[in-house]
């Protein structure tokens, strides 16, 4: 009984890591170098070890889906802070330095 309650939540965390970090590298991906480079980060070195992160975390899914043992060990703890990592402190720095869309038309719009 407390077996299959264990590995029900370590196979639950893993798949939200998988899924983060998979979100992250997309993420990662979609702000410009320059947005990146403003805050003093560089993006190759980001989403690479988001991909890192996301192909340990897909390697660790523990059964029915991978052959793994889920994401609680080393590497996988690593993935996890990685991605925490990311979504707490390095993308909320590229959306503050982010530059501001154009509106409607191609021109700036501003307040009402």
């Amino acid at each position: 009984m407390f077996a299959d309650l264990q590995f029900f939540v370590v196979f639950a965390i893993s798949v939200v890591v998988l899924v983060a970090t998979v979100w992250g590298v997309i993420d990662a991906a979609r702000f410009s170098s320059q947005t990146y480079v403003n805050i003093g980060k560089n993006k190759a070195v980001w989403v690479a070890i988001l991909a890192a992160a996301a192909a340990i975390s897909f390697i660790s899914l523990p059964p029915p889906l991978g052959r793994g043992g889920g994401v609680i060990g080393l590497l996988g703890i690593a993935a996890i802070i990685a991605v925490v990592f990311y979504f707490v402190d390095v993308r909320k720095k590229l959306q503050a330095n982010q530059p501001p869309r154009p509106g409607p038309g191609g021109t700036q719009r501003g307040g009402w």
